[in-house]
């Protein structure tokens, strides 16, 4: 049976939650089946990873539409445009790609890379936009007129578009198995830990966190605060400011920035209760699934997809956004009924099980596939949805 080969493009090399979620999608499906090859814009984290699982890897540079008012972003995307649509366009032919997944709404060229090659597109949206509106209407319209399927990651993203027969909610998939307790890490644990993990950048609002935990401190003297995660270029201002923040709130000594790190599911295991401060409406909210899969209670800010993921009072707590008070009672409370907690723990656990599994995830977007290329005639579809998932696949 011959393979379907798709090509996966991605507009950035980190390990940011949108990397993750592809890398879980490509290395959880069937090689027998399928022919993946990736598109990075240049070499970083993910190289490795999917070296590992022995996915070929191409570098071809993309620049993203970016959403500032600085020239200088826009002119390097304008530069850049026509000569990475025909660098795709060359691989597409060169490597045979019969379909093509983009991962970002921000990644126009590849769309029309597909479109001059003749490929049918799948387009992945991974974000929430709505400003300016008439940048984010026109992205729209152009996703829209050039994707054949348009898979979205949440209710908050679907939102954003148009009721369309094209458009298909598929929930990132998380796998709850590397949150189990079955390795061990150099960290050690000291007292009570709450903290969160993400990219240090001013829309997570850590100083949020900070804010509320001398509110924890008064009763908890032995608690702890953990924020993991690197600050990206351009916002190491913001980093220096959260340290500053914790040494102006006495905190200090009890906060740790641990910078990036690779062991986050062994990280997560040490918390007591995990916390999301983000205003900015985030499209998923992988994070917090992630330490609801590790069993942790969630206090998290009621914004954009994190409303789909955590059941307010039942895995944990949806809080209005920037009031260090409110969040500091619901640590307090958290931290204080171990038995709520753990309730909540599991609760969380048993949620991310069924609504975020890999296999679903895998199988529906496999269907999606099978639905564009039905017509190819080159291609002997005997075999259905259910073998599309590859068991023996050891997701990061």
């Amino acid at each position: 049976m011959k393979k379907i080969k798709i090509m996966y493009i991605n507009l950035t090399s980190e390990l940011g939650g949108s990397d993750v979620s592809l890398f879980a999608l490509i290395s959880a499906l069937d090689k027998n089946k399928f022919d993946p090859v990736v598109v990075l814009p240049h070499r970083g984290p993910f190289d490795d990873k999917y070296s590992q699982i022995a996915i070929p890897v191409y570098h071809i540079p993309m620049s993203k539409l970016a959403r500032t008012f600085n020239p200088l972003p826009h002119l390097k995307f304008v530069l850049w445009f026509v000569p990475s649509i025909l660098a795709i366009a060359v691989l597409i032919i060169r490597l045979r790609v019969q379909l093509v997944h983009i991962n970002s709404m921000l990644n126009l060229c590849p769309a029309f890379s597909a479109r001059l090659t003749g490929r049918p597109l799948i387009w992945h949206i991974r974000e929430l936009h709505t400003e300016p509106m008439f940048v984010a209407n026109i992205l729209r319209g152009i996703v829209l007129l050039l994707a054949h399927k348009v898979i979205v990651i949440s209710k908050a993203v679907k939102s954003q578009f148009p009721r369309s027969r094209r458009i298909h909610l598929i929930y990132n998939p998380i796998n709850i198995e590397i949150f189990r307790p079955s390795r061990s890490t150099n960290v050690q644990r000291n007292g009570i830990i709450v903290g969160s993990i993400g990219r240090i950048t001013e829309l997570k609002q850590y100083e949020i966190l900070l804010q509320a935990i001398p509110i924890v401190l008064q009763q908890i003297p032995d608690i702890r605060v953990w924020i993991v995660g690197w600050a990206p270029p351009r916002h190491e201002k913001y980093l220096d400011y959260l340290k500053n923040l914790a040494e102006r709130l006495s905190i200090g000594d009890k906060t740790v920035f641990w910078g990036a790190r690779q062991d986050i599911p062994y990280l997560l295991q040490q918390f007591d209760v995990y916390v999301h401060t983000s205003n900015h409406r985030e499209a998923f909210g992988r994070t917090v699934a992630e330490a609801m899969a590790a069993g942790k209670p969630v206090v998290a800010t009621a914004a954009g997809g994190v409303r789909e993921i955590v059941q307010d009072s039942v895995t944990g707590f949806l809080i209005p956004p920037r009031n260090p008070k409110i969040l500091g009672c619901y640590l307090l409370r958290l931290l204080q009924d171990k038995e709520l907690a753990a309730k909540m723990g599991y609760a969380g656990k048993k949620r991310v099980s069924e609504l975020f599994n890999v296999e679903k995830h895998v199988n529906m977007i496999c269907l999606l596939y099978l639905r564009i290329l039905k017509n190819d005639r080159f291609l002997n579809y005997t075999w259905t949805t259910h073998g599309c998932f590859n068991r023996n696949s050891e997701l990061q």
